[in-house]
């Protein structure tokens, strides 16, 4: 298999797993205050600092695109299938051109940066449009906020602000188990790169 063939293929494996992560997710059962399980995290930093910025973040967007359209809960929200990719190029920058060899500090570059931008601001943003279009029953904890005086997006930001910061935690440091692993470094990581060098020349 040559490289080019390889990162196609990694690719399409990657855009396959995000799809089933993205139902996986949806399919979850929510845990008292901390709300629904996730992996989104995971698959949005992995896709970018393995594959990069650009690709990393299409992947993230097709991987969060094609589930809400092929079987949708509810009306497809473009700001998160946005967050997802912003996400995954933060990863890609962060891993791609800091100057460090530490992924601990790249990784929490990439959190902070996601969290506020992304999680804070697009996924946030959405969520308060979804729960205009009539998706409230999905977010019971914004209703109750807002029953206490705050308004749609306020209600939204509360929720996530108290609710994300774990997720985030849990996510990333499943992906720093996954980067740090010897294995996966031998056979993912240095292929990946050698496939992007060549793509290059």
């Amino acid at each position: 298999m040559s490289k080019r063939t390889y990162l196609i293929t990694l690719i399409s494996v990657f855009t396959a797993v995000g799809i089933a992560l993205n139902l996986l997710s949806s399919a979850m059962p929510r845990i008292d205050t901390f709300g629904r399980i996730s992996l989104v995290y995971t698959f949005c930093f992995l896709a970018g600092a393995l594959l990069g910025p650009w690709i990393g973040g299409g992947v993230a967007m097709l991987a969060d695109f094609l589930p809400a359209v092929i079987f949708p809960e509810g009306p497809w929200m473009p700001l998160i299938t946005l967050s997802n990719g912003v996400m995954a190029m933060f990863a890609g920058l962060f891993f791609k051109y800091l100057k460090t060899d530490k992924i601990s500090i790249k990784l929490i570059c990439t959190a902070l940066c996601s969290f506020v931008v992304c999680s804070l601001g697009l996924t946030a943003v959405g969520e308060a449009l979804l729960y205009n279009m009539g998706m409230s029953a999905y977010y019971p904890t914004t209703t109750l906020l807002m029953n206490a005086g705050l308004d749609v997006f306020r209600a939204t930001l509360v929720r996530r602000v108290s609710v994300q910061w774990f997720w985030l935690l849990v996510n990333t440091v499943i992906v720093w188990l996954v980067l740090k692993s010897p294995a996966f470094t031998r056979f993912v990581v240095k292929k990946i790169k050698s496939s992007t060098s060549e793509n290059k020349q």
